[in-house]
């Protein structure tokens, strides 16, 4: 959920040179509490993950995936 760890990822792939074609995203949680107990804390951690995650994972192997001649990005939601 640290755009740094996202970042990190991708200069640990190898070869900054070579495409990467297919980018997989599927990581993700559902905040399941009684409405009493929401708190801000909770609801910002799950957003961190399945919104902003995905956007910093992509961002970071941007560069990579335009390398490709036909790169695809899956998003995975249940």
């Amino acid at each position: 959920t640290r755009p740094e760890c996202a970042e990190q990822l991708a200069r640990n792939l190898g070869n900054a040179h070579e495409p990467v074609d297919t980018l997989v995203l599927n990581a993700g949680t559902a905040l399941s509490m009684d409405v009493a107990d929401w708190n801000s804390a909770s609801a910002e951690a799950e957003w961190r993950l399945n919104y902003f995650s995905p956007i910093a994972l992509t961002k970071a192997l941007l560069p990579r995936l335009r390398l490709s001649r036909q790169p695809r990005i899956i998003l995975m939601s249940s």
